[in-house]
């Protein structure tokens, strides 16, 4: 009698070849779990990340050492100011970061054309726009009005129309905000600076070094979210091989033990 038909008469007969399938069968769902965790933990460090970092003084030549940094891809100085907006019958109030027109096409694929000022908000912030408004603009974009308090005593604030452009799969959306591109008015005073780095790091080195360049980061709370997911990953990776390899191990020996004497009898 072939092998193969011997095997599927005993699978069913005797317990030694039902647990010898047992442990590979779990064995190979470990290890096909192992691989899967280890593609995500893979494309999640390849991916870029984001540092929001300030200092607490002038820049000075901290921007040139950013720029010689070998992860980061880009960077803008960054400002925030408050802006009000109406669209129809809702008026919202939201956060706006200014940011470059550099920074904003190599960070988020956004690339400004046309006199219309634009916003680019977040999922969050344009649902509190559009609220009980059921009208669906072409390609998720509002007309509004704006306004923006003067940050100064003897500086006028800014007023007008603008366009408010939806990036849900681009920007997080914990909170509603925008953002827009920036000129050195808009972050003349500022001391905070947006990086972009090319990939994450699980031993962070891009961290430390910005850390050694004086630079607080501030956005730690979604850098912790990150090291945890990179870490659960990890573990998963490493215990779905351990288990893969466990399981194989206990066939195996089972096999040598017993399992050859039923097929060669």
């Amino acid at each position: 009698m072939k092998w193969w038909k011997r095997f599927l008469r005993l699978r069913k007969q005797n317990d030694t070849v039902k647990i010898m399938l047992l442990y590979i069968v779990i064995g190979v769902c470990f290890f096909v779990n192992a691989i899967y965790n280890g593609v995500l933990l893979y494309r999640l460090i390849q991916s870029p990340v984001e540092y929001v970092a300030g200092i607490g003084g002038t820049f000075g030549t901290k921007l040139k050492e950013l720029a010689e940094l070998e992860n980061v891809k880009a960077f803008s100085v960054q400002g925030e100011k408050s802006v009000t907006m109406k669209y129809k019958t809702t008026e919202v109030s939201l956060p706006c970061v200014y940011l470059s027109k550099e920074y904003l096409k190599n960070a988020y694929g956004i690339e400004e054309s046309g006199a219309m000022e634009k916003f680019f908000v977040n999922q969050a912030a344009y649902e509190q726009l559009k609220q009980e408004n059921t009208y669906e603009p072409d390609e998720g974009i509002l007309r509004v009005t704006y306004t923006i308090e003067a940050q100064e005593e003897d500086k006028e604030g800014q007023k007008g129309t603008a366009d408010i452009v939806l990036l849900a799969d681009i920007l997080p959306d914990k909170e509603p905000y925008a953002f827009c591109r920036g000129d050195s008015v808009d972050y003349a005073k500022s001391t905070t600076v947006r990086v972009l780095a090319a990939r994450h790091e699980l031993d962070e080195i891009t961290v430390k070094r910005l850390q050694g360049m004086g630079f607080v980061i501030e956005n730690t709370t979604d850098l912790q979210e990150d090291k945890y997911m990179q870490e659960m990953k990890l573990v998963e990776l490493r215990y779905g091989l351990i288990v893969a390899g466990i399981c194989v191990t206990a066939a195996g020996v089972m096999w040598r033990l017993r399992g050859v004497s039923f097929f060669i009898s």
